[in-house]
Protein backbone atom coordinates (compact mmCIF):
# COMPACT_ATOMS: atom_id res chain seq x y z
CA UNK A 1 0.00 0.00 0.00
CA UNK A 2 1.35 3.42 -0.96
CA UNK A 3 0.99 6.07 1.72
CA UNK A 4 1.37 9.82 1.22
CA UNK A 5 2.27 11.59 4.47
CA UNK A 6 1.03 15.16 4.78
CA UNK A 7 2.63 17.21 7.56
CA UNK A 8 3.67 20.69 8.58
CA UNK A 9 7.41 21.27 8.73
CA UNK A 10 6.83 22.46 12.30
CA UNK A 11 6.21 18.77 13.09
CA UNK A 12 9.28 17.39 11.33
CA UNK A 13 10.54 15.68 14.50
CA UNK A 14 7.30 13.70 14.74
CA UNK A 15 7.61 12.66 11.09
CA UNK A 16 11.07 11.24 11.80
CA UNK A 17 9.73 9.25 14.76
CA UNK A 18 6.76 7.94 12.76
CA UNK A 19 9.06 6.86 9.95
CA UNK A 20 11.15 4.86 12.40
CA UNK A 21 8.11 3.08 13.84
CA UNK A 22 6.83 2.13 10.39
CA UNK A 23 10.11 0.38 9.57
CA UNK A 24 8.70 -3.11 10.21
CA UNK A 25 5.82 -2.53 7.78
CA UNK A 26 8.24 -1.25 5.14
CA UNK A 27 10.64 -4.18 5.59
CA UNK A 28 7.71 -6.58 5.11
CA UNK A 29 6.75 -4.70 1.93
CA UNK A 30 3.33 -3.99 3.40
CA UNK A 31 3.64 -0.22 3.31
CA UNK A 32 5.49 2.27 1.12
CA UNK A 33 5.62 5.83 2.45
CA UNK A 34 6.29 9.11 0.66
CA UNK A 35 6.94 12.61 1.95
CA UNK A 36 8.43 15.73 0.39
CA UNK A 37 11.76 14.59 1.83
CA UNK A 38 11.91 12.21 -1.14
CA UNK A 39 12.28 15.15 -3.55
CA UNK A 40 15.86 15.53 -4.74
CA UNK A 41 17.59 18.88 -5.22
CA UNK A 42 16.37 20.45 -8.43
CA UNK A 43 13.06 18.62 -8.33
CA UNK A 44 9.86 20.49 -9.11
CA UNK A 45 8.01 20.54 -5.78
CA UNK A 46 4.40 20.90 -6.90
CA UNK A 47 4.76 18.42 -9.75
CA UNK A 48 6.38 15.70 -7.64
CA UNK A 49 3.97 16.16 -4.76
CA UNK A 50 0.99 15.98 -7.12
CA UNK A 51 2.36 12.82 -8.73
CA UNK A 52 2.87 11.20 -5.33
CA UNK A 53 -0.67 12.08 -4.24
CA UNK A 54 -2.08 10.72 -7.47
CA UNK A 55 -0.43 7.31 -6.95
CA UNK A 56 -1.24 7.08 -3.22
CA UNK A 57 -4.02 4.86 -1.90
CA UNK A 58 -3.53 5.91 1.73
CA UNK A 59 -3.13 9.41 3.15
CA UNK A 60 -1.62 9.87 6.61
CA UNK A 61 -2.30 13.35 7.97
CA UNK A 62 -0.07 14.48 10.86
CA UNK A 63 -2.67 16.66 12.54
CA UNK A 64 -1.64 19.58 14.72
CA UNK A 65 -2.45 23.29 14.93
CA UNK A 66 0.35 23.84 12.41
CA UNK A 67 -1.19 21.34 9.97
CA UNK A 68 -4.62 22.98 10.18
CA UNK A 69 -3.06 26.43 9.86
CA UNK A 70 -1.11 25.43 6.74
CA UNK A 71 -2.93 26.31 3.53
CA UNK A 72 -0.75 23.86 1.61
CA UNK A 73 -1.38 20.93 3.97
CA UNK A 74 -5.08 21.56 4.50
CA UNK A 75 -6.35 23.26 1.37
CA UNK A 76 -4.27 21.34 -1.15
CA UNK A 77 -3.04 18.00 0.18
CA UNK A 78 -6.03 17.21 2.39
CA UNK A 79 -8.52 18.32 -0.28
CA UNK A 80 -6.85 16.02 -2.84
CA UNK A 81 -7.01 13.17 -0.31
CA UNK A 82 -10.67 13.94 0.39
CA UNK A 83 -11.51 13.91 -3.32
CA UNK A 84 -9.80 10.53 -3.79
CA UNK A 85 -11.58 9.17 -0.72
CA UNK A 86 -14.97 10.25 -2.04
CA UNK A 87 -14.20 8.46 -5.32
CA UNK A 88 -13.27 5.30 -3.39
CA UNK A 89 -9.65 5.56 -4.49
CA UNK A 90 -7.93 6.16 -1.15
CA UNK A 91 -8.19 5.88 2.63
CA UNK A 92 -7.51 8.75 5.03
CA UNK A 93 -6.08 8.34 8.53
CA UNK A 94 -5.55 11.42 10.71
CA UNK A 95 -2.64 10.95 13.11
CA UNK A 96 -2.95 13.30 16.08
CA UNK A 97 0.48 14.69 16.85
CA UNK A 98 -0.14 17.62 19.19
CA UNK A 99 -3.30 18.68 21.05
CA UNK A 100 -5.37 21.05 18.91
CA UNK A 101 -8.92 21.91 17.92
CA UNK A 102 -9.53 19.59 14.97
CA UNK A 103 -13.31 19.46 15.28
CA UNK A 104 -13.80 20.20 11.61
CA UNK A 105 -16.51 17.99 10.14
CA UNK A 106 -14.67 16.98 6.97
CA UNK A 107 -11.60 15.99 9.02
CA UNK A 108 -13.27 14.64 12.17
CA UNK A 109 -15.29 12.10 10.15
CA UNK A 110 -12.22 9.86 9.89
CA UNK A 111 -11.12 7.62 12.74
CA UNK A 112 -7.82 8.88 14.06
CA UNK A 113 -4.71 7.30 15.52
CA UNK A 114 -3.23 6.75 18.11
CA UNK A 115 -5.75 4.59 19.95
CA UNK A 116 -8.71 6.50 21.40
CA UNK A 117 -7.68 9.62 19.50
CA UNK A 118 -5.16 10.72 22.14
CA UNK A 119 -2.42 12.94 20.65
CA UNK A 120 1.15 11.65 20.65
CA UNK A 121 2.19 14.64 22.73
CA UNK A 122 -0.10 14.14 25.73
CA UNK A 123 -0.13 12.78 29.27
CA UNK A 124 -2.12 9.77 28.07
CA UNK A 125 1.11 8.05 26.94
CA UNK A 126 4.09 7.15 29.12
CA UNK A 127 6.33 8.29 26.28
CA UNK A 128 6.13 9.01 22.55
CA UNK A 129 7.36 5.55 21.61
CA UNK A 130 4.23 4.06 23.20
CA UNK A 131 2.03 6.39 21.17
CA UNK A 132 3.84 5.69 17.89
CA UNK A 133 3.70 1.94 18.57
CA UNK A 134 -0.09 2.31 18.83
CA UNK A 135 -0.09 4.14 15.50
CA UNK A 136 1.99 1.43 13.84
CA UNK A 137 -0.32 -1.27 15.21
CA UNK A 138 -3.38 0.53 13.87
CA UNK A 139 -1.82 0.95 10.44
CA UNK A 140 -0.75 -2.70 10.36
CA UNK A 141 -4.35 -3.74 11.00
CA UNK A 142 -5.58 -1.43 8.24
CA UNK A 143 -3.00 -2.58 5.69
CA UNK A 144 -3.45 -6.29 6.40
CA UNK A 145 -7.23 -5.92 6.25
CA UNK A 146 -6.92 -4.18 2.90
CA UNK A 147 -4.70 -6.96 1.57
CA UNK A 148 -7.16 -9.61 2.76
CA UNK A 149 -10.05 -7.85 1.01
CA UNK A 150 -8.00 -7.48 -2.16
CA UNK A 151 -7.09 -11.17 -2.15
CA UNK A 152 -10.71 -12.21 -1.58
CA UNK A 153 -11.79 -10.02 -4.50
CA UNK A 154 -9.14 -11.64 -6.70
CA UNK A 155 -10.40 -15.06 -5.64
CA UNK A 156 -13.94 -14.12 -6.63
CA UNK A 157 -12.73 -12.87 -10.02
CA UNK A 158 -10.78 -16.08 -10.65
CA UNK A 159 -13.75 -18.18 -9.56
CA UNK A 160 -16.08 -16.30 -11.86
CA UNK A 161 -13.98 -17.55 -14.77
CA UNK A 162 -15.26 -21.03 -13.92
CA UNK A 163 -18.59 -20.36 -12.19
CA UNK A 164 -21.35 -18.03 -13.31
CA UNK A 165 -21.64 -14.85 -11.27
CA UNK A 166 -24.91 -14.62 -9.31
CA UNK A 167 -27.35 -11.94 -10.41
CA UNK A 168 -29.37 -11.29 -7.25
CA UNK A 169 -27.85 -8.37 -5.26
CA UNK A 170 -28.17 -10.22 -1.95
CA UNK A 171 -26.55 -13.32 -3.47
CA UNK A 172 -23.60 -11.24 -4.74
CA UNK A 173 -23.08 -9.58 -1.37
CA UNK A 174 -23.46 -12.86 0.46
CA UNK A 175 -20.91 -14.57 -1.78
CA UNK A 176 -18.33 -11.83 -1.25
CA UNK A 177 -18.83 -12.06 2.51
CA UNK A 178 -18.21 -15.81 2.36
CA UNK A 179 -15.10 -15.40 0.20
CA UNK A 180 -13.59 -13.01 2.75
CA UNK A 181 -13.35 -15.86 5.28
CA UNK A 182 -10.26 -17.78 4.10
CA UNK A 183 -10.28 -20.49 6.78
CA UNK A 184 -12.45 -23.51 6.06
CA UNK A 185 -13.78 -23.62 9.61
CA UNK A 186 -15.14 -20.08 9.11
CA UNK A 187 -17.00 -20.87 5.92
CA UNK A 188 -20.32 -21.73 7.57
CA UNK A 189 -22.96 -19.20 6.63
CA UNK A 190 -24.17 -19.20 10.22
CA UNK A 191 -20.89 -17.80 11.49
CA UNK A 192 -20.62 -15.23 8.72
CA UNK A 193 -24.09 -13.85 9.24
CA UNK A 194 -23.63 -13.68 12.99
CA UNK A 195 -20.16 -12.19 13.07
CA UNK A 196 -19.97 -10.01 9.96
CA UNK A 197 -23.29 -8.37 9.09
CA UNK A 198 -22.61 -5.48 6.72
CA UNK A 199 -23.99 -3.72 3.69
CA UNK A 200 -26.93 -5.48 2.11
CA UNK A 201 -26.57 -8.26 4.67
CA UNK A 202 -27.04 -5.80 7.50
CA UNK A 203 -30.21 -4.37 5.99
CA UNK A 204 -31.71 -7.85 5.72
CA UNK A 205 -30.41 -9.06 9.06
CA UNK A 206 -32.85 -9.74 11.89
CA UNK A 207 -31.01 -9.90 15.26
CA UNK A 208 -32.87 -12.94 16.59
CA UNK A 209 -31.60 -16.47 17.01
CA UNK A 210 -33.32 -19.73 16.25
CA UNK A 211 -34.70 -21.93 19.01
CA UNK A 212 -31.32 -23.64 19.20
CA UNK A 213 -29.62 -20.28 19.70
CA UNK A 214 -27.09 -21.01 16.99
CA UNK A 215 -28.13 -19.01 13.93
CA UNK A 216 -29.47 -15.53 13.21
CA UNK A 217 -32.68 -15.17 11.25
CA UNK A 218 -32.79 -13.39 7.91
CA UNK A 219 -35.86 -12.38 5.96
CA UNK A 220 -36.79 -15.50 4.03
CA UNK A 221 -38.06 -13.52 1.06
CA UNK A 222 -34.52 -12.20 0.51
CA UNK A 223 -32.39 -14.97 1.96
CA UNK A 224 -34.02 -18.06 0.38
CA UNK A 225 -33.78 -16.93 -3.28
CA UNK A 226 -30.14 -15.89 -2.79
CA UNK A 227 -29.20 -19.25 -1.30
CA UNK A 228 -31.07 -21.10 -4.03
CA UNK A 229 -29.17 -19.18 -6.70
CA UNK A 230 -25.77 -19.82 -5.10
CA UNK A 231 -26.55 -23.52 -4.73
CA UNK A 232 -27.87 -23.75 -8.29
CA UNK A 233 -24.77 -22.06 -9.71
CA UNK A 234 -22.47 -24.34 -7.71
CA UNK A 235 -21.04 -21.78 -5.26
CA UNK A 236 -22.60 -23.42 -2.19
CA UNK A 237 -23.20 -27.06 -1.27
CA UNK A 238 -26.51 -28.29 0.08
CA UNK A 239 -26.23 -29.27 3.77
CA UNK A 240 -26.03 -32.99 4.35
CA UNK A 241 -28.29 -34.81 6.79
CA UNK A 242 -31.24 -33.54 8.75
CA UNK A 243 -29.85 -30.38 10.37
CA UNK A 244 -32.03 -28.38 12.72
CA UNK A 245 -29.98 -25.38 11.63
CA UNK A 246 -28.80 -25.47 8.03
CA UNK A 247 -25.21 -24.42 7.47
CA UNK A 248 -24.30 -23.97 3.82
CA UNK A 249 -20.63 -24.46 2.98
CA UNK A 250 -18.63 -22.92 0.15
CA UNK A 251 -18.04 -25.41 -2.66
CA UNK A 252 -14.32 -26.38 -2.58
CA UNK A 253 -14.36 -26.41 -6.39
CA UNK A 254 -14.77 -22.63 -6.35
CA UNK A 255 -11.28 -22.26 -4.87
CA UNK A 256 -9.41 -24.62 -7.18
CA UNK A 257 -6.76 -22.94 -9.34
CA UNK A 258 -7.68 -22.35 -12.97
CA UNK A 259 -6.35 -25.19 -15.12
Amino acid sequence: MKAFISYSHDDAEFLTKLHQHLAALRRQNLLETWTDREIDAGGVLDAEISAAMESADLFLLLVSSSFINSDYCYEKEFKVALDKHQKGEARIVPILIRPCDWKIEELRQFKALPEDGKPVQSKHWHDQDEAFASIAEGLRSLVQGSIKTSISSQIVVECEKRLTEPQLPFAKELLRMIMQHPNEEEQGLTEILRDSPAGLLFRSYIPNTTASGNAPSVKKSVFAPAIEELVRLGWLLQPEGNHAVKIYELNPDSRRPTV
